[in-house]
């Protein structure tokens, strides 16, 4: 992944984490794979990201933290309905890494 790709998703992690969704390492790698998919970029890990890209994403983006989800309140949980993908485009950056390049 880009530095730029790699911002992109580490954005949108910590926005669904302010939102009460936890971030762990499992739940970062399958939105890695969907935001890649998303873009119609190929998949450069043999399925998702292993433990040692995850070590080295934590050293990138610290703010991150592996932790379990909290108790919503039903309202909040509705927010599922979206989808990771729609989370993803909605909290990204300006250069929108959304559209398929």
């Amino acid at each position: 992944m880009t530095p730029e790709e790699e911002k992109e998703v580490a954005y949108s992690c910590q926005v669904l984490q302010e939102m009460g969704f936890g971030m762990t390492r499992e739940m970062v790698g399958a939105t890695v794979v969907d935001y890649l998919t998303t873009i119609g970029r190929d998949n450069p890990f043999n399925g998702q990201p292993g433990f040692k890209w995850w070590k080295g994403f934590q050293e990138r983006f610290p703010q991150l933290v592996d932790r379990k989800a909290q108790h919503l309140h039903s309202s909040e949980g509705n927010t599922l309905a979206y989808g990771t993908t729609t989370l993803l485009c909605k909290a990204s950056t300006a250069s929108s890494g959304c559209s398929k390049t």
